[in-house]
């Protein structure tokens, strides 16, 4: 009799255990990124993007990478993604940290460097303003929408606010907004340590979408001055909502003040960064 209790007592209690234990593999902490190529529409070149589906998405994010667009030193070899991405100096913290990002409710679409594109900055910056690359982001955002139903969100950090900007003026008809942290695309006459700065072309007045530029008050970058930030901001005339937002705090290594260690990537700050996204987008969706 005791040992048919004992037989009907796991039979009871076994199925909920390895229930619950099925249930947390399903969360946040087990989801891993996923990598799939879309076509830019030149001949075998493909753009490639990492995919973090959240299910219980309240947005899609679509990231794009400052420098060069690189993720990680190996850029889109798929055996060298994730691990490769903490501490390279053109990821930011909304890459390598993404998991801080997933846990906000936010599907998350890591965008690299199209396969013909070159490693060094400034050409790449030239790409990043060029309608070529809004198209190729294009199939990108197209792809996305089939993946998932969510409405997207562009997010650009230093020079990968060049693809949003950019992005952004080509496909509002895609995309419920965007939000700049540290934007580099407004550079005007800037000048750096090696020269003038190509200006990026872009016209923030044609921006007509949702914006949020986020940026630190002492960010010393060329470009991305307190100054320029607010001539940014002064620019968005057809925004039909937007916020410029200046925090304090976090700390800085190294002496460049471009690098994403610096104030420039607002090292320290990364929570309360995502924090400060994920009202944004939620009080822009329920207007």
């Amino acid at each position: 009799m005791i040992l048919r209790l004992l037989i009907v007592c796991l039979a009871l209690i076994l199925p909920a255990c390895v229930g619950a234990q099925h249930s947390g593999t399903q969360g946040p902490a087990a989801v891993s990124p996923q990598l799939f190529e879309v076509p830019t529409g030149r001949e075998k070149v493909n753009i490639p993007v990492w995919w973090i589906p959240h299910d219980a998405a309240q947005a899609t994010l679509v990231i794009f990478s400052g420098g060069p667009g690189s993720l990680g030193p190996n850029n889109n070899d798929a055996l060298n993604g994730p691990r490769t991405w903490e501490g390279h100096p053109g990821t930011p913290f909304m890459v390598w940290d993404w998991k801080l990002v997933h846990k906000a409710g936010f599907n998350i679409a890591i965008v690299g460097r199209a396969q013909d594109q070159p490693s060094l900055r400034l050409v790449h910056t030239l790409h990043r303003s060029s309608a070529e690359h809004s198209r190729e982001i294009r199939n990108v955002l197209l792809h996305l929408k089939q993946m998932a139903p969510e409405d997207i969100w562009l997010v650009g950090q230093s020079a990968g606010t060049i693809s949003t900007a950019n992005a952004a003026i080509a496909n509002p008809d895609l995309i419920a907004g965007q939000v700049l942290l540290g934007s580099l695309t407004h550079l005007g006459k800037a000048t750096g340590p090696r020269g003038p700065i190509p200006s990026t072309g872009l016209d923030y007045g044609e921006i007509r979408v949702p914006t949020f530029l986020l940026t630190h008050s002492q960010d010393a970058c060329v470009g991305n001055l307190p100054e320029d930030a607010r001539d940014n901001f002064a620019a968005l005339t057809n925004a039909p909502r937007k916020e410029l937002v200046f925090l304090s705090g976090g700390r800085a290594r190294g002496n460049d003040p471009c690098s994403l260690q610096h104030y420039h990537g607002l090292p320290g700050l990364e929570e309360e960064v995502v924090t400060r996204v994920d009202s944004w987008i939620r009080a822009s969706s329920s207007e």
